[in-house]
């Protein structure tokens, strides 16, 4: 999975996420980066994924995948003021995340990428301390093993597994 962790640089984050200044407008060589620059902020709590953030209204993160489904998980607040973010990822709204002084609030979903690159638009506010993406594999092979009838109705599934699957 991906973390991107947005802000002003330079950006403080734990080991194996990637890094998103507000400065860091898409290249094609890293494939990932802002649609433009926004303001950015830096303040908030010790955790590396919401204290800093970027900021404005109309802009959008974006990463360069391999076509499939991603939960997407963005992170939006504020330590010292409110907060009222939309977001929309790969043309899907998930609505506003709201959240008033010194918290902070989630918006995640399933969402396709078929063109080879994820989208995530932030719009009003436009907070984006954090967005998480994890790909979501689905096993193949989904057969049923057994069926009891007695004395209660159970089926048993079997499927092929899935390489690096966390657990099923």
């Amino acid at each position: 999975g991906v973390v991107s962790v947005f802000g002003a640089p330079p950006v403080r984050v734990p080991v194996c996420v990637l890094k998103v200044a507000n400065t860091m407008v898409y290249d094609p060589a890293l494939v990932y980066g802002l649609a433009r620059a926004p303001s950015s902020r830096a303040r908030g709590p010790a955790d590396p994924l919401l204290r800093d953030f970027t900021n404005g209204a109309g802009y959008a993160f974006l990463v360069d995948l391999p076509d499939g489904d991603y939960h997407v998980t963005v992170h939006s607040g504020d330590a010292i003021a409110s907060n009222r973010t939309d977001v929309t990822v790969e043309g899907v709204n998930l609505g506003q995340i709201f959240s008033p002084t010194g918290n902070y609030g989630t918006a995640e979903a399933v969402v396709t990428v078929a063109d080879g690159q994820l989208t995530v638009q932030a719009g009003r506010d436009g907070r984006l301390n954090a967005i998480e993406v994890v790909p979501v594999s689905a096993p193949a092979g989904l057969r049923v093993t057994g069926t009891t009838l007695v004395p209660e109705a159970s089926v048993a599934l079997a499927w092929d597994p899935v390489p690096a699957a966390a657990g099923y």
